[in-house]
C-alpha cells in the first residue's frame, strides 16, 4: 500500500494528471459510443443470467 501511495504522490509533483487532461481536451475528433455495444452477436449463447434479461 505504501507503494501505491508513493507512486501517487510523484504522478502529482511530477503534474501527471494535468497532462492526461490537456491530451483528453485535444483528441482530434469526438469518441463516439455505438449502438449495440454490449450487445452480443446474433446466434451466440449466453446465460439469460448474464445476458441482462427479465429481473424478477
Amino acid at each position: 500500500m505504501l507503494d501505491s501511495l508513493v507512486r501517487v504522490s510523484r504522478r502529482a509533483a511530477d503534474n501527471h494528471y494535468a497532462i492526461i487532461l490537456a491530451e483528453a481536451r485535444t483528441s482530434p475528433e469526438p469518441r463516439r459510443i455505438t449502438r449495440g455495444y454490449n450487445t452480443p452477436p446474433r446466434g451466440s449463447h449466453i446465460p439469460q443470467v448474464l445476458s441482462g434479461g427479465p429481473r424478477r
